[in-house]
């Protein structure tokens, strides 16, 4: 079950990469793929993501293929049970709130407690962990950002 599912990811993978960029140039005027050389570029960015999808797709599909199907990999699916369901539709709905939440608080309030929030939603609940990640990790994501690489992210009413 598992060895199916990862092969569907690693093929959706390199479609997403493929299609990033082959519609680069219709997305940003006048971008092409030499662009990557540019880190100015608005198209910089677009084409690091498309390949490294498609590479991500095209290692995950390798690495399956040449495993193939363990006995391990044959788990219950994870929607039999309507536990599944219900977290994946919880994890869905507080993904929209924090979009909303990026704009009304700022990316680095809103990071902070999205990590705080979804970390026991997916079975982590080791504190000594989640709370130094929550408080690091969204600042670490706005010096990397807003400083070293001049992209602007939302700011809101708190940061």
């Amino acid at each position: 079950m598992r060895f199916g599912a990862d092969m569907a990811v690693a093929v959706a993978a390199v479609t997403v990469g493929t299609a990033i960029l082959l519609l680069l140039p219709a997305q940003i005027s006048g971008a092409h793929l030499g662009d990557i050389s540019n880190m100015d570029s608005p198209a910089f960015f677009p084409i690091l993501s498309g390949a490294f999808l498609i590479l991500s797709g095209i290692a995950l599909g390798a690495q399956k293929a040449i495993q193939g199907p363990r006995d391990a990999d044959r788990i219950a699916p994870f929607f039999e049970s309507g536990i599944g369901i219900i977290r994946l539709l919880s994890i869905a709905a507080l993904l929209v709130v924090y979009l909303f939440a990026i704009r009304m608080i700022g990316m680095v309030v809103s990071s902070m407690v999205l990590i705080l929030v979804m970390a026991p939603m997916l079975n982590f609940r080791n504190l000594r962990v989640i709370l130094p990640s929550a408080l690091i990790f969204p600042f670490c994501v706005y010096v990397l950002f807003e400083k070293v690489l001049r992209i602007l992210l939302p700011h809101g009413g708190i940061f």
